[in-house]
């Protein structure tokens, strides 16, 4: 497959969302990933913890009861965890952009959020210390073209997570993790659903064609128990 997939700074937060992860890091201060319940929630949280645990971050991760705590940011929770652990960063995957009331509250206790998600955004965004979501206003570059645009309006909430862990490890060198967190990207956006058109695409053709070089232990089991 000749297509390419687009850098993760065609995001006008990423670079902000990337210097606040990396002085979390260097200061030690503890990150909180959100996740989400399903196959594309879970696959989105698996690439970030895949990509603190490398650069060494001090990081917890919540993947929230369907029954109990529902879709997106729930302060039952968060607000104890936040009391008790202090952690200074929460990044959302796969959810986030409707927790307006939410991410006010969270903001006015000292934790910078960091959404990524890909639903469709409301007309008044959260106020995140950075959003990444294709979906939400002038979340993309503004230089970008009509094409560039469309290419990653589908992304699934793993594809978007997939971008800030793109960020987060270009100067990094592990293929081996580069090429587990595109598999988990491919699988998180067939689970979605979401169309198999433009990035989409390119996301799903690479990392299957790792996922048949059995590039992924866990995929392969998987495989092997079917």
């Amino acid at each position: 497959l000749e297509a390419e997939l687009s850098s993760p700074y065609i995001f006008s937060d990423m670079k902000k969302a990337k210097e606040r992860i990396e002085k979390a890091i260097q200061d030690k201060e503890l990150i909180l990933i959100w996740g989400d319940f399903d196959a594309d929630g879970v696959t989105s949280t698996a690439i970030l913890f895949k990509t603190l645990t490398e650069l060494g971050a001090n990081f917890d991760y919540i993947i929230p009861d369907r029954e109990k705590m529902g879709h997106g940011i729930s302060t039952k929770v968060l607000l104890p965890y936040i009391a008790k652990k202090k952690p200074k960063v929460l990044i959302t995957v796969d959810c986030g952009i409707s927790n307006d009331k939410e991410i006010k509250v969270i903001k006015a206790l000292g934790v910078d959020t960091i959404l990524t998600d890909h639903h469709k955004a409301p007309e008044i965004l959260p106020e995140a210390f950075a959003i990444i979501n294709p979906k939400a206003a002038n979340s993309l570059d503004e230089k970008l073209s009509v094409s560039e645009i469309k290419n990653v309006s589908e992304l699934a909430g793993a594809g978007v997570a997939y971008k800030l862990a793109s960020a987060l490890l270009e100067n990094t060198d592990n293929e081996k993790l580069k090429n587990e967190i595109l598999i988990l990207a491919t699988v998180g956006t067939i689970a979605d659903v979401v169309p198999l058109l433009y990035e989409n695409r390119v996301i799903a053709a690479k990392g299957l064609e790792l996922i048949n070089k059995g590039l992924h232990k866990g995929i392969d089991i998987l495989f092997k128990a079917n």
